[in-house]
């Protein structure tokens, strides 16, 4: 098998991710440019299909070993360095006083979202046919996740009480602050969280060990997400233009649904359940600047 024996996963990301490096920008995110001429990149994407093609045969429960295991480990972390570069890309921020002059390139990271997602839903169907490989997928994605969230020094909270209920809020108003759509780092972690309990793992169990982490800061990137194409919806974000308004579709798109809102919308209810309800509920309405309303 190619993938145990000669590490065809790994081969593999790790040649378009030497494609990659050509198109980070200074934050370390993939950036294109409208009307790109040079063509070996998008030459260089379908390398993923290749991706898909390798992972079409899912292994049966009693055929891993440890050295597919290891293989499969190896090929799954270079594909998060891919999705590290896509987290957080092409941020926008809401246009005020006057029309968005120029419309901002967008397709180029939908197009490699569509290549992407059928690679991404058969990585997580490899993660949930092991246990150990589905506990070591977990722990690698929420680390690149970690790496990715927001600065300490940039990360302001302040105390929101509601009925008696005192939580400690992210202050970021996405209304005036930068939010990316693109979070594949995010919705890939909600998808292995799916598939926790087909393998009787439960959210605090010691080997996942998450009891430390801070659920508001897991849930944050989506819930932008949600406030933005809400904010969008009510017209609050007439001035950036179409761009914004196509990226909103394709995300809604059944296309990208699934590995984009769907998995959104699935990492909001994870944090839902292992929340207290009425903490999450406090941050929900905050985010959407509701609790002057609910008060």
């Amino acid at each position: 098998m190619l993938v145990t024996d000669h590490d065809l996963l790994d081969v593999i990301i790790t040649t378009f991710l030497g494609f990659c490096e050509e198109k980070k920008n200074n934050d370390g995110k993939l950036s294109f440019e409208r009307n790109e001429r040079s063509t070996s990149f998008k030459r260089a994407c379908y390398v993923l299909y290749d991706v898909k093609y390798a992972l079409i045969c899912r292994p049966s429960p009693d055929e891993w070993s440890d050295k597919l295991r290891h293989s499969f480990l190896k090929g799954f972390k270079s594909f998060l360095k891919m999705l590290k570069m896509m987290q957080g890309m092409d941020g926008v921020m809401r246009q005020l006083g006057v029309h968005l002059e120029y419309e901002p390139e967008w397709e180029g990271a939908f197009n490699l979202q569509l290549k992407q997602d059928d690679v991404i839903t058969e990585f997580l169907e490899w993660c949930g046919t092991d246990r150990k490989v589905l506990i070591e997928a977990f722990k690698l994605t929420l680390e690149f996740l970690l790496k990715c969230k927001d600065k300490p020094a940039t990360v302001k909270r302040e105390d929101k009480t509601v009925c008696g209920h005192k939580v400690r809020c992210l202050k970021y108003d996405v209304s005036t602050q930068p939010v990316s759509i693109h979070l594949p780092l995010s919705r890939i972690l909600a998808g292995l969280f799916l598939h926790f309990g087909k393998l009787g793992i439960a959210w605090n169990s010691p080997e996942v060990n998450i009891e430390h982490l801070d659920m508001a800061e897991i849930i944050e990137p989506p819930l932008r997400v949600q406030v933005m194409v809400a904010q969008t919806q009510a017209g609050m974000w007439r001035r950036n233009g179409y761009s914004l308004l196509n990226q909103i579709f394709f995300y809604h798109n059944v296309k990208c649904r699934r590995e984009m809102f769907d998995k959104d919308i699935n990492m909001l209810q994870i944090g839902a359940s292992i929340m207290d309800n009425n903490e999450f509920l406090i941050h929900l309405l905050n985010k959407y600047n509701l609790l002057s309303w609910v008060r």
